[in-house]
């Protein structure tokens, strides 16, 4: 009687171990990248973000305007965040904290971004204009194709209003999720909008 309950027990922990393994395999594959803005240099050159990523681990990204090219990556910890960014902020000139929020600087202008199919447009209000700016790219589950759901997490403009910095994530399902923020930066001319 003992041990056919043994047993039973026994084959439960197993199914049990068999179960939560897999679950865990995924769970330690997701891709999982924060990204947040810090600064831009006053001569509208460079740009700087923080980034965390649950594989790579935490560090700033000097980046450039024009093309988002790495310029430099510094690790850091928590113990010498501060002293990490001031050395950038100096080397760099990174003095231009930008106008945060979705209205430009001067109050002309309101950006917007929503999905739309396998696209995230991103808009321009104007009073009661809308057009549009550009649109991005969303990322798909390999297997279904099906987009991914995305947001517009955050805004900043250049403090003249002359570029313009998003960051939008995206959250991909299916067998190899994941939840990424991009870095989309874009000189922006109320001209070139398409307004509607």
């Amino acid at each position: 009687m003992m041990k056919g309950h043994f047993c039973r027990l026994a084959s439960v922990l197993t199914t049990a171990f068999v179960l939560l393994v897999p679950a865990f395999v995924m769970a330690s594959g997701d891709i999982v990248v924060s990204r947040e803005f810090i600064a831009f240099s006053m001569e509208q050159e460079l740009y700087a973000i923080r980034v965390v990523d649950a594989n790579r681990g935490s560090y700033f990204s000097v980046r450039k305007l024009e093309d988002s090219s790495v310029v430099k990556e510094v690790p850091y910890q928590l113990d010498n965040e501060d002293t990490v960014l001031k050395s950038l902020r100096k080397k760099y000139k990174l003095t231009d904290e930008g106008h945060a929020g979705q209205q430009s600087p001067k109050g002309e202008y309101t950006i917007l971004g929503a999905a739309k199919g396998d696209k995230f447009e991103v808009m321009a209000q104007a009073g009661s204009h809308l057009g549009k700016v550009r649109d991005l790219d969303l990322r798909k589950e390999e297997s279904s194709e099906k987009p991914a759901k995305a947001l517009l997490k955050q805004v900043v403009w250049t403090t003249d209003g002359k570029w313009l910095l998003l960051v939008v994530n995206q959250k991909v399902g299916g067998a190899f999720p994941s939840d990424e923020d991009d870095v989309i930066v874009m000189p922006f001319r109320g001209y070139k909008v398409q307004w509607q």
